[in-house]
């Protein structure tokens, strides 16, 4: 990797960290490991109901 290129992540990953941050900021414990939880299973390909409504829509 070059040096630009590293500087360019290094911002990024900068970046991509303060927002979420942020995001976090605004969420209690309760909803952080529900996201996290949602997260896991979506990268084990699982499916989620991701639902707002009782009926599924």
């Amino acid at each position: 990797m070059t040096e630009l290129s590293q500087a360019h992540l290094e911002h990024i990953l900068a970046v991509q960290s303060e927002v979420a941050d942020q995001l976090l900021d605004n969420l209690s414990i309760d909803q952080r490991n529900r996201l996290y939880e949602l997260l896991q299973l979506l990268i084990q390909n699982k499916e989620a109901d991701l639902s707002c409504g009782k009926d599924g829509t």
